[in-house]
């Protein structure tokens, strides 16, 4: 989210849009985790805040701009509703837990539609913000009933206790996926790096030695790059790159594996043939590529047309990663100098 982007202001409730809002949306939404499928951890941690606090039900809510989302919910049907419904929408503006044994005579809730029966009953309700590390708070975990509910001061710390442990395993996941991002992928395009494509390879080889796959190397080398560098400048060559990057993926087989070492190079591996070291094997995939490039890729300054090598390599018993990559890009060379 660009910085100084205006927010639409949420509908109905009265409460305050915190001061960090752009980066407490942009923070949320960063972590992916509105709309992601069920995770067994996250019903865990509602069901034990339901424990600690012993109530029917928890939930745990993500406040975005406009609306609630609930990423589990224990003991209740959660469904996304308005920001200005809900309660935790009130509670995120707090840097320690919220709670009230009767919501219907706290006026913080008193009017909410999950408290006048709108929506719901509420009345016991505790919720403690997940704040991250940043300062951004991205949402509560809590828990409620529809009864007057007394909790002691230890039950509230334990609720911010389990919200403590929530962000961090949070930004931990955050961080380790990050951290694999970047040492596996091609920041560019987003395709498996050199390191991931040797380490696919490898383990396409030792299939290959068991009899339990043919597999074959396509090396992929544009021609005219520079060109269009010198011509267009590096920005128009980088569109270029994830523009191949996007076809190539669309051309090969989903047991085929499309990664990028460097440059203007792209390597497949191709995985599952139905015949070993044969050409009619991966005549579909060479054929798509062919196809996929005689189309000009509409780019930034217009349509460009762009043309590519191939070349081929099946592995031998024996065979390295570098063996076998090294065949292919002879091969590629060849087919080079046979089109100038």
């Amino acid at each position: 989210m660009r910085a100084g982007l205006d927010l639409p202001r949420p509908a109905g409730g009265d409460f305050a849009v915190p001061a960090n809002e752009i980066g407490r949306v942009s923070s949320l939404r960063l972590l992916r985790l509105v709309g992601a499928k069920p995770d067994p951890w996250w019903e865990k941690a509602t069901r034990l805040a339901a424990q600690i606090c012993g109530t029917p039900n928890a939930v745990v809510n993500l406040i975005d701009a406009t609306q609630q989302f609930s990423l589990s919910a224990h003991g209740y049907q959660a469904a996304p509703v308005p920001r200005g419904s809900s309660m935790c929408a009130t509670s995120i503006a707090q840097q320690t837990a919220s709670f009230t044994n009767d919501a219907t005579l706290d006026s913080r809730w008193a009017a909410n539609p999950f408290v006048t029966g709108e929506l719901d009953r509420v009345r016991g309700y505790v919720a403690a913000p997940l704040t991250l590390t940043s300062g951004h708070t991205i949402g509560t975990i809590c828990a409620f009933s529809r009864s007057v509910t007394n909790l002691t001061a230890d039950q509230v710390a334990s609720m911010e206790d389990l919200a403590c442990m929530i962000v961090q395993m949070l930004e931990l996941r955050e961080r380790v996926e990050h951290l694999s991002l970047v040492a596996t992928r091609d920041p560019l395009t987003e395709l498996p790096n050199r390191a991931l494509m040797d380490e696919s390879l490898a383990h396409a080889l030792a299939r290959f030695e068991r009899g339990e796959s043919n597999i074959a190397a396509l090396f992929v080398d544009l021609d005219g790059f520079k060109q269009v560098n010198d011509r267009y400048g590096h920005a128009v060559g980088d569109e270029l790159l994830r523009a191949v990057a996007s076809r190539l993926i669309r051309c090969v087989r989903a047991t085929d594996i499309v990664t990028r070492p460097g440059g203007d190079e792209f390597v497949i591996i191709c995985s599952s043939l139905p015949d070993p070291a044969t050409a009619h094997s991966l005549r579909r995939v060479t054929d798509a590529i062919a196809k996929a490039f005689r189309e000009p890729f509409e780019l930034s300054v217009g349509s460009l047309t762009a043309q590519a090598s191939i070349g081929i390599a099946y592995p031998e018993p024996g065979d390295s990663p570098a063996s076998v990559l090294h065949r292919a890009d002879i091969s590629m060379y060849e087919a080079k100098r046979g089109r100038c």
